[in-house]
């Protein structure tokens, strides 16, 4: 991060964004959110410094997201808004769409799901027509969760096994993304009451967080655990995994250790 700082201040602002991209890989799995929104905020600066667009809208779309996770949303929808009409000035179609993902994430995440599940919807035939496979998956992940959330389970599942089989099939192999497939799939299992297969899939799916060294897709994999364990009756095996969650989560400064920890709560105080 220093290096980021000193670069820009020395007017290498092309450095300064190079030093910010080249660790997005480090922040996709660890997340690390407060040094996220630092590192983000010095890459819009150095790609306006720079005039480079395509690296200013690249940016944008980054730090819109890690500010929807942590609950910081209207600076999120301006930031996602921003990047799209960047990308739009030089025709980067893969860009506009990246950004509209963003949206429809931010959507999910204020409770406007059906919104969301339209614009995942247009995003996927959007993708196919761009041939771009990775960017397909991962906006069938986000549709299937989407339409899981709206009771439409079997849908879902369709989505969530195409993309599944798209991953499996890309030349450089992804298994933090194969992983996020296994726990979307868990939580429609659970919706659908179908605990066994959740239960499952969900196990899977932790084991594989763990070997990528994901803290949130722990987590992740914890809370529809537990969710399954709640069903089951089994609320002692709720507390553990929601209180392995919640602590995971407020490690990694996210704004869903709040919601978790109430859950955690409620679940105690009614087993109290």
């Amino acid at each position: 991060m220093t290096a980021g700082h000193v670069s820009l201040a020395k007017g290498w602002p092309d450095l300064a964004w190079h030093l910010s991209d080249v660790l997005w890989p480090l922040l996709l799995h660890r997340k690390h959110y407060r040094d996220r929104i630092d590192i983000d905020l010095r890459g819009v600066e150095a790609a306006r410094r720079w005039g480079n667009a395509f690296a200013e809208a690249d940016m944008l779309k980054r730090l819109g997201r890690v500010c929807t996770t942590l609950g910081r949303y209207r600076e999120a929808e301006e930031h996602l808004r921003g990047s799209a009409a960047v990308a739009a000035t030089i025709d980067d179609q893969r860009g506009v769409a990246d950004a509209r993902e963003g949206l429809a994430l931010l959507y999910a995440d204020t409770d406007r799901v059906a919104e969301a599940a339209a614009e995942f919807a247009e995003l996927v035939g959007i993708n196919r027509a761009l041939g771009s496979d990775r960017s397909l998956a991962l906006s069938l992940i986000h549709l299937g969760t989407a339409l899981s959330r709206i009771g439409r389970c079997s849908e879902a599942l369709t989505h969530l096994s195409e993309s599944a089989a798209i991953f499996d099939r890309l030349p450089e192999p992804d298994p933090y993304n194969s992983a996020r497939v296994l726990v979307a799939q868990a939580w429609v299992h659970c919706r659908a009451q179908d605990f066994g297969r959740a239960s499952e899939v969900a196990e899977e799916a932790l084991g594989l967080m763990r070997a990528v060294g994901s803290v949130d897709g722990l987590a992740h994999s914890h809370e529809v655990i537990a969710e399954v364990a709640r069903h089951r009756g089994d609320t002692a095996g709720a507390v553990d995994h929601l209180r392995q969650a919640a602590h995971l989560l407020t490690s990694l400064g996210s704004s869903r250790a709040g919601a978790v920890s109430d859950r955690l709560r409620s679940l105690v105080d009614d087993d109290s």
